[in-house]
């Protein structure tokens, strides 16, 4: 049975990744991840090339956006800052942004090393047990 032009389900267990180091990585001039289903093979293309235990943190302007797969925030003097404009505005992170959790800002890649720590989060990964990556483990 077709529904809806689906041609193929696939299930893959989660297993969530051990993450010691992010890679900025500047987009390509004009790519859009607006829907989690598209474009997923340029990061797959990226991820290929990185370094083990290190994951692509994306760039967009030289403004921070998100992971291959996470969104981010960013950890400073007792408040946490999201990017204003994520690749793709997550539910956990539009949930966060509602409690007053995260607060929505422009971050610079030449602002990373004024924080304190980068957050990795996804549905999958609560905010709560969020990775925390060092911001001197960001390599430009």
């Amino acid at each position: 049975m077709m529904l809806m032009g689906l041609r193929e389900v696939s299930c893959q267990p989660y297993h969530r990744r051990e993450i010691q180091y992010l890679q900025v990585i500047a987009l390509p001039q004009g790519f859009d991840y607006s829907y989690k289903y598209v474009q997923r093979s340029y990061f797959e293309e990226v991820t290929k090339c990185l370094p083990p235990f290190t994951e692509a943190l994306f760039t967009r302007d030289s403004y921070l956006t998100d992971t291959t797969y996470t969104n981010i925030a960013v950890y400073k003097a007792g408040c946490y800052y999201t990017p204003e404009q994520p690749l793709l505005a997550g539910t956990q992170r539009t949930t966060l942004l509602e409690k007053g959790i995260l607060k929505p800002s422009n971050i610079h890649q030449n602002e990373i090393q004024a924080f304190e720590t980068i957050l990795l989060f996804n549905a999958l990964i609560p905010f709560e047990n969020a990775i925390r990556i060092p911001t001197d483990a960001v390599v430009a």
